[in-house]
């Protein structure tokens, strides 16, 4: 869900608010070229990045940079299914 949409010098930043179940994956197509995107955990964690070299984030953490496509897949603390 967009949640907010800023226009200033040179840039536009949107906000979303993406909410994933536990134990769901979601894929997100590529941005065009020269988009950075900034992810910022909530809770629980998330598998970020390019398929083929994703990494953890918790809660709490943030991954930032050119993530070109990505595939979250929140789990609740405390359980032992990979993330």
């Amino acid at each position: 869900m967009l949640t907010g949409r800023y226009e200033g010098a040179g840039a536009v930043t949107e906000v979303y608010r993406i909410r994933i179940r536990s134990g769901a994956v979601q894929e997100s197509a590529a941005h065009i070229r020269g988009v950075e995107e900034q992810i910022i955990v909530l809770g629980g964690t998330a598998r970020v990045g390019e398929v083929s070299a994703s990494f953890l984030v918790g809660p709490g953490g943030t991954a930032r940079g050119p993530l070109t496509s990505r595939t979250c897949t929140p789990r609740r603390k405390g359980t032992s299914r990979p993330c």
